[in-house]
């Protein structure tokens, strides 16, 4: 190799690694930025809930986004603000309502933002999850399965739908699978 490809391939090498130190940089500001306007949502939401001004079905809009309460896994010390339309763009934000099954059961997805979803896959069997709504009423859940699901498997993820009540799941840092919660209603 003469001294001219070993320039260029220094400078590619330069190249590439700028772009992953930027790629990286990148992320670590979604999450901030993630982890910023959640936490401002979640106080908004304990406060709009407090005020008992809401009825069952009601959302809650924030700067454009509509919200419909409050999810909590005391054991992972998670509390999350939940939007009520998924898009990729508002899981930027914080987790979204995936897809309602009908009455009570209900799939929320997140990205595994420390402030989000992290370490969902620490849950363990019994831990509770609860879910506060609007008008104040909080369900009561226990987890009862954990399983890792290809990403994007939306008939994996609503599978057996009518055993759980509420499903949680997030993406792996590979965003090749999504660490999938099912829980029960107990309360």
């Amino acid at each position: 190799m003469n001294k001219k490809q070993g320039r260029i391939l220094i400078i590619i090498g330069t190249l590439l690694l700028i772009t992953a130190m930027s790629l990286v940089l990148w992320n670590i500001i979604e999450e901030n930025n993630a982890e910023k306007t959640s936490g401002e949502v979640l106080e908004k939401l304990e406060q709009a809930i407090e005020s008992g001004e809401f009825s069952e079905n009601d959302v809650y809009e924030y700067d454009s986004k509509s919200y419909i309460g409050i999810l909590s896994i005391p054991s992972l010390d998670i509390e999350v603000p939940v939007q009520n339309e998924w898009s990729y763009d508002n899981l930027k934000l914080s987790p979204c309502r995936y897809t309602l099954i009908g009455g009570e059961k209900m799939i929320v997805g997140g990205y595994s933002y420390s402030a989000f979803f992290e370490n969902l896959d620490k849950i363990s069997s019994g831990d509770e999850i609860y879910f506060t709504s609007l008008d104040g009423a909080v369900n009561t859940y226990e987890m009862q399965w954990s399983e890792l699901l290809t990403s994007g498997d939306d008939e994996a993820l609503a599978s057996d739908e009518n055993a759980w009540d509420l499903t949680v799941f997030t993406y792996t840092w590979s965003g090749r699978q999504w660490v999938t919660v099912r829980a029960v209603l107990t309360k």
